[in-house]
């Protein structure tokens, strides 16, 4: 661990040094006097001449000075819980939140068909817990109304969007939702990408945020709120500076907080000036290199509600508008429930016993494990992936359960009588075997014969009051305790940017039930 904190001193140094010697006035002295999509353009011309992507290879080599905290760990932007070494906790599989970390396209590869330089570039492929990146697969950006899927902690969500986001004209079914702390950042990355890229932008496939040469309506609408809300934070400016080492090409939007609006915005008639910038957040002057912009911290999150401990399973006895939620597939009979965590679907012993009381099945270790999270595609077509992130549906020819961890199958469910739902998938129906003890659950071509209807059970969630760390003042804390333990066990606990910690597993100072404590 000194090694590594030896290592990011010095890497901090270096920035720092460089940082110094950028002149930001010059840089972008192309642009002034413009506004509005004159703007844009001459920041195209600035971004797309000056400077050169890494190598895809490359990336995990660039992590570790572009993306890493003051403990040596990765920083993560779609979970809060990991703590990854960025060396070599990029290899290897991934079952759960955890596991690894990944290369995440925020603007997804498919979308580009895979083409340099957008399949390198720094600006938006980001460091992420790799089986979060796979629950978010390609879905847009959003807000999240109905959540089919959240990370530990709740602090990365995938659902259903609001009422709000497709009232401004979203028709996405699904999407998925940064946290908070993070939602400037992820909107400043797309102000970014669609200037930089705006010449390719005609050539891209389909999707859901960009047009053929710009952000979508509800899209830009949406960010410009993420961005206003969520301004540039020191982790911003310091990675501008490591990645420009790199790339040789800047983000304007972290460089010129607020400079969005100079294009989009409410400031799209007012000229742009490298030198005496008005920052359309704060309406105040700031100028060039002998006076950089200081960032705002970002505030510590709140975090959300805590799930209590009596959580159940209901079982669905009446077809609703949506099937989007978190389930267990069981067979009422003699009470058990597909386990839908296993590596392989078809594999021996698919199945988990529950217990039923007073109506309901409680939540517990194992049958968390054998979760389902349905998502609406559209219409009555659904994906149903399982709690080790692979989609299951049904395959011609065989009893088998077709699986894929990248492209949903179609499925849909029917509510039949005797509160038991039918699951179609490519022809197949998902049923219960009473005949076989080891292959219980699996697809057959006939829904009718010895194979039984099965039952869903959707998860409910009572929540507790959300618990915030007790502070004196912003960012100060008095109370300094030494931790003996390696761990605290059943204790609230942040490191000091506001990610929320399982345990203490490292030395550093950290804030536990509001109380700043030390960890040698």
């Amino acid at each position: 661990m000194k090694k590594l904190n030896s290592i990011f001193i010095l890497l901090w140094v270096a920035v720092v040094a460089f940082a110094q010697s950028f002149n930001r006035e010059t840089y972008y002295s192309s642009a002034n006097g413009k506004s509005g999509e004159a703007l844009r353009q001459a920041l195209t011309e600035i971004l797309s001449s000056n400077g050169t992507v890494i190598s895809y290879k490359g990336l995990f080599s660039a992590y570790t000075t572009t993306d890493v905290r003051e403990d040596g760990t990765i920083w993560d932007m779609y979970s809060c819980t990991t703590n990854y070494d960025p060396a070599k906790d990029h290899d290897g599989n991934y079952k759960d939140e955890g596991d690894i970390y990944n290369r995440e396209h925020s603007i997804p590869q498919s979308v580009f068909n895979e083409q340099s330089p957008m399949k390198s570039d720094l600006y938006h492929v980001y460091p992420t817990d790799g089986y979060v990146n796979n629950r978010r697969s390609n879905y847009c950006f959003g807000e999240v109304a109905n959540v089919t899927y959240s990370s530990d902690n709740n602090f990365s969500k995938l659902g259903t969007p609001t009422t709000e986001l497709k009232n401004t004209g979203c028709s996405e079914s699904v999407v998925f939702e940064p946290n908070d702390e993070y939602k400037g950042d992820f909107a400043r990355t797309y102000f970014y990408f669609v200037v930089r890229y705006a010449s390719k932008m005609s050539s891209f496939k389909s999707y859901g945020m960009f047009t053929k040469s710009d952000l979508t309506s509800w899209a830009r609408q949406m960010l410009l709120k993420w961005s206003k809300a969520d301004v540039v934070s020191a982790k911003e400016t310091n990675r501008i500076e490591a990645v420009y080492e790199l790339q040789k090409n800047r983000n304007p939007f972290i460089d010129y907080p607020g400079l969005e609006e100079y294009i989009w915005g409410s400031y799209k008639n007012v000229p742009f000036s490298a030198s005496n910038y008005v920052n359309p957040f704060t309406g105040q002057s700031q100028g060039g290199n002998d006076t950089p912009i200081e960032p705002t911290p970002t505030p510590t999150p709140t975090p959300e509600p805590i799930v209590a401990d009596g959580d159940e399973y209901i079982k669905v006895t009446e077809e609703p508008n949506d099937w989007s939620g978190t389930y267990l597939i069981v067979y009422d009979e003699t009470l058990v429930a597909f386990n839908g965590g296993l590596d392989a679907l078809d594999s021996k012993s698919n199945y988990v016993n529950v217990t039923l009381e007073d109506g309901a099945i409680k939540v517990t270790e194992e049958t968390e494990k054998a979760e389902v999270v349905v998502t609406k595609i559209n219409d009555n077509s659904y994906s149903i992936m399982t709690s080790n992130g692979i989609y299951m549906g049904g395959r011609k020819g065989s009893n088998g359960i077709e699986e894929d961890d990248e492209t949903p199958y179609v499925n849909s469910i029917i509510m039949g009588s005797n509160e038991v739902v039918d699951i179609v998938s490519d022809e197949m129906h998902f049923k219960f075997n009473p005949a076989n003890k080891q292959e219980r659950f699996r697809y057959f071509k006939s829904s009718s014969g010895g194979v039984k209807m099965v039952s869903l059970y959707r998860k409910t969630s009572t929540n507790s009051e959300p618990e915030t760390p007790i502070i004196d003042e912003p960012g100060i804390v008095t109370v300094v305790e030494p931790v003996q333990n390696s761990t605290a066990q059943q204790e609230v606990i942040y490191d000091l940017s506001g990610r929320r910690l399982m345990s203490i597993t490292r030395p550093g100072i950290y804030i536990v039930n509001g109380k700043k404590v030390v960890k040698l």
